[in-house]
């Protein structure tokens, strides 16, 4: 019992890291001709957004020259998780 619900965590952890890691990626693109990307884009915007919020209310980004910032909260979420992921093994 321990190890299929162990299997099942790790699964969704690795599925979330995953999808961390790809949302981060495309938020380097501004594609409108491209509904697809759009598409996954908005979904993963609706899924990892109010996360990503809350490590911003914590960690704000940090702002560079000529009005840009350099947002942490990615990285923070994706090593969050790996650390759940090796909580979870350790616990379970």
């Amino acid at each position: 019992m321990q190890s299929s619900l162990l299997g099942l965590i790790n699964f969704i952890l690795d599925v979330l890291i995953i999808g961390a890691i790809i949302h981060w990626l495309l938020g380097f693109f501004q594609s409108a001709y491209q509904p697809s990307i759009n598409a996954a884009r908005n979904f993963l915007d609706r899924l990892y957004n109010p996360l990503l919020e809350s490590i911003r209310s914590v960690i704000p980004p940090i702002s560079l020259s000529k009005g840009n910032a350099l947002d942490l909260s990615p990285l923070i979420l994706i090593i969050l998780l790996i650390i759940a992921k090796k909580l979870a093994t350790y616990i379970l």
